[in-house]
């Protein structure tokens, strides 16, 4: 295991620990709906007023995150061809498990910050009659985990460097439009959007630690 690599990791894991905390306890005010007291309450409430509802922007962004499973569910299906062609769960390779992991991982830190609310949405949507959670973005960290994990794991899978690095191009931009887009649709305070990038940072980095070893690179076609 790369110690540098696990280093790195535990602190970005302890950035994002203290920052959560810092949300829950500075500046706490009720400037959200009915109310609901947010923290860091100064410059949310400033820059959710830079940016009220965008519904093209929200779609968007909800487009990106259907965008991103898809591109996450492509790698279950290679795995499913594996099992299928090799006849073994052994035989499946390990890198295809260690996505699952992570997919799990995610999975249950969205459902678990479903219930752990810090802060409240700084709008109400549609159908909704009070502010649902909204620390960390969930959707936020959705795409963007799926997104990056995409970017690592592509060129053991796409040989051609070019196709490569068109997939990532691709998966970079995704990830940057859905965060400045998921800000701009004012359905989040900014440290929600932060917290989003921050919680995704620490399980990509513990997915790299698990996932790769070796940080020699494979051999890639023209």
């Amino acid at each position: 295991m790369n110690r540098k690599k696990l280093v790195n990791s535990l602190i970005i894991l302890a950035v994002t620990v203290v920052f959560t905390v810092l949300v829950m306890m500075l500046d706490k005010a009720p400037v959200g709906p009915y109310s609901t007291e947010i923290g860091f309450s100064t410059v949310n409430d400033y820059v959710s007023g830079l940016f009220p509802f965008n519904s093209f922007f929200y779609t968007l962004t909800k487009i990106i995150g259907y965008v991103s499973l898809l591109g996450g569910g492509a790698f279950a299906v290679v795995g499913i061809y594996q099992l299928f062609t090799r006849k073994s769960l052994r035989k499946v390779d390990r890198l295809i498990y260690c996505l699952g992991g992570l997919y799990l991982v995610l999975g249950a830190v969205y459902f678990a910050f479903e219930k752990i609310v810090i802060n409240y949405r700084p709008i109400l949507l549609e159908g909704e009659t009070y502010p649902a959670p909204s620390y960390p973005s969930s959707h936020t960290m959705l795409a963007t985990v799926i997104l990056w994990s995409i970017i690592l794991v592509i060129d053991s899978y796409v040989k051609n460097i070019k196709y490569a690095n068109a997939i990532k191009l691709v998966c970079f931009v995704l990830m940057t439009v859905n965060v400045v887009c998921r800000l701009a649709s004012g359905v989040h305070w900014l440290t929600d959007i932060i917290g989003g990038i921050l919680v995704s940072a620490t399980l990509i980095s513990f997915f790299d630690v698990i996932a790769f070893k070796s940080d020699t690179p494979e051999e890639k076609t023209e």
